[in-house]
């Protein structure tokens, strides 16, 4: 279990499948390496507005759920690995493409993902894929400045 499904457990938030979009819209679209998820929301889709038809509190438990339905479908489309060693901590949220499924459908299954990635997937145009989405990353991020201490 990773340490992002313990701390889960430990919030007592079960993760359920993620919902169907409706119609013919997607749960999510990557670009240029970045996942939006949209059309979430609450299990029972209220109308209204806060302060009229619902109360602060269930306007937050709305927002939770909204937020649990998002994680599910990041569950669903990557997958979660945590890395805790002594040096350091790695967080790797890797997109799930149709042949890694030959290895199986959970976490643990990543490691021989990414070793078959490297040992049969490291080829030129493979890397200039990678190192295209890197440049990308690290453009989009020229300007962040986190709000961390």
């Amino acid at each position: 279990m990773s340490q992002i499904e313990r701390r889960l457990e430990e919030l007592n938030i079960k993760l359920p499948a993620a919902s169907n979009p409706a119609a013919s819209y997607t749960n999510f679209v990557i670009v240029n390496g970045l996942m939006f998820v949209s059309g979430k929301g609450p299990s029972e889709n209220p109308k209204g507005k806060l302060g009229s038809n619902y109360t602060t509190q269930e306007g937050y438990e709305f927002a939770r759920q909204t937020g649990i339905e998002v994680l599910a479908v990041l569950k669903d489309e990557l997958y979660f690995y945590n890395e805790d060693t002594t040096h350091h901590f790695h967080l790797w949220m890797v997109p799930r493409y149709e042949w890694m499924y030959t290895f199986g459908n959970s976490v643990e299954s990543l490691r021989p993902v990414l070793l078959h990635a490297r040992n049969n997937m490291n080829d030129d145009e493979n890397i200039k894929i990678v190192e295209e989405g890197v440049s990308l990353l690290r453009e989009g991020m020229r300007d962040f400045v986190s709000n961390s201490s």
